[in-house]
């Protein structure tokens, strides 16, 4: 089955930090962010028949489209405990 937040997000990288607060609670900051990419890297590997699939149809459609592999996913969100 497809799982859009596996191929969005395959290579993401992911940091954070956590801060203890005076009132004894923790502030956990967390940001991921990944290139948007959709080439298949053949030297690699790539066992997934399916995203290989989806990326042989959609590369060329992104870069086609004026899209480049600079562009980014980002996702930062905090959490209070």
């Amino acid at each position: 089955m497809f799982q859009a937040g596996t191929y969005i997000m395959r290579n993401a990288t992911m940091k954070y930090w956590v801060t203890k607060m005076d009132d004894g609670r923790y502030k956990i900051e967390v940001r991921i962010f990944d290139y948007f990419d959709l080439k298949v890297d053949e030297k690699s590997g790539e066992k997934d028949d399916t995203y290989v699939d989806f990326a042989k149809v959609l590369d060329p459609l992104h870069q086609a489209s004026g899209g480049n592999s600079n562009m980014q996913t980002r996702v930062t969100w905090t959490i209070y405990r």
